[in-house]
């Protein structure tokens, strides 16, 4: 698990929070993240973690998350150990998104979204933990 002494500016820094399919425009070639409420300091693996985590269950998953791991090593370097926690991550953010419907359990996207991401969190913990022993 990453430890207090390995946060350092190559792994924790500026992150979006919540950069998945919902969050992006296109315009032509060039694509452009929106809504920035969720961001702050963070783990970058973190960011992969919250894109990568709606397609989990996707055929194509291995594809998107190479596309995606690739990509973004362009613009920060993420080391072997760093890639290694996307388990962790993935399963962080599960835990992230149970919370978020805790705390808008009375709003209507709140119920519609429960027992998908309740779904979600339960099979990735499973992966997880199944992994680790």
């Amino acid at each position: 698990m990453y430890c207090v002494r390995w946060k350092n500016p190559r792994n924790y820094s500026l992150i979006h929070a919540d950069f998945v399919p919902e969050n992006l425009m296109t315009d032509g070639d060039t694509v452009r993240l929106l809504d920035f409420d969720d961001a702050g300091f963070g783990w970058h693996m973190f960011e992969l973690a919250t894109a990568l985590y709606f397609v989990l269950r996707e055929p194509d998953y291995e594809t998107a998350k190479t596309a995606l791991t690739e990509g973004y090593c362009q613009l920060r370097l993420l080391k072997h150990e760093d890639l290694q926690l996307l388990e962790t991550f993935l399963t962080a953010r599960g835990f992230t998104y149970l919370g978020w419907i805790q705390d808008r359990q009375e709003t209507e996207t709140a119920r519609e979204l429960t027992t998908d991401l309740i779904s979600r969190a339960c099979h990735q913990a499973e992966k997880y933990l199944s992994q680790s022993t």
